[in-house]
């Protein structure tokens, strides 16, 4: 996908920045969950009950993706793929997949985050979601270099930006925009 392909009000998602996550989703998450087994087994287990409504989770799939066909490539996960990674976050009361980055990755809401991506990830990957990206299928199943990439790119590379945004709001943007004047 080229960035010509993106509609115009789709331009800031590359340099989004993740936001804290809501204290009350917090409150009532460690209320619930004490171990990373449990949430684990929480995750995997879709008979267990939602603590919070499906239709309160808010997804990429959401508002203007379900409004209209974004470019190539953009929503191609069909609703019984986004109602599963919706059914897994509901379970585990989040609202919005939004790690912690004010805490370490070992934080067990930021464990939670990993957890439902990497699980979901590799269970609708197995399904046929992401078939038209090529996947190579040996990876799928390896959880420890899923987790590790997962890690990297959370807790490294959006972290970083998350911490300079807290330090100086709207740095990206105007980082966002040099790059564009320098293309120029």
């Amino acid at each position: 996908m080229q960035t010509s392909d993106f509609p115009p009000d789709f331009q800031g998602v590359k340099n989004a920045v993740l936001t804290a996550p809501e204290e009350e989703t917090l409150v009532q998450f460690y209320r619930k969950f004490s171990s990373k087994d449990d949430i684990t087994n929480v995750v995997r287990d879709s008979s267990e009950p939602n603590l919070v409504d499906e239709d309160a989770i808010l997804t990429l799939a959401c508002e203007k993706i379900q409004k209209r066909r974004l470019g190539r490539g953009i929503a191609n996960l069909s609703e019984s793929y986004v109602a599963f990674i919706r059914g897994a976050l509901a379970r585990l009361g989040i609202t919005i997949w939004c790690p912690n980055l004010s805490q370490n990755r070992d934080d067990l809401y930021n464990v939670a985050c990993q957890i439902v991506a990497v699980t979901t990830f590799q269970q609708i990957s197995v399904a046929g979601a992401y078939d038209y990206m090529s996947l190579n299928h040996l990876y799928l199943m390896q959880s420890s270099l899923l987790q590790k990439a997962y890690d990297h790119f959370v807790h490294y590379v959006m972290k970083a930006k998350f911490n300079r945004e807290k330090q100086v709001n709207g740095s990206l943007q105007m980082e966002a925009q040099k790059k564009v004047w320098s293309k120029n």
